[in-house]
């Protein structure tokens, strides 16, 4: 984490929203903001595959 900026409920302290800036940070988005899972997903194709 090379740094951290709180974006939203900053009364909050340590719970507030942050926006963390990573760098080499290797990671698998499993919810986006569209709805969409891959765990879910993946378990869907691979039940058809059977």
């Amino acid at each position: 984490i090379k740094s951290c900026e709180v974006i939203a409920f900053d009364d909050l302290g340590c719970e507030s929203v942050k926006k963390l800036y990573v760098e080499d940070f290797p990671l698998i988005v499993a919810d986006d903001c569209y709805g969409g899972d891959i765990f879910s997903r993946g378990r869907q194709e691979f039940c058809k595959a059977e």
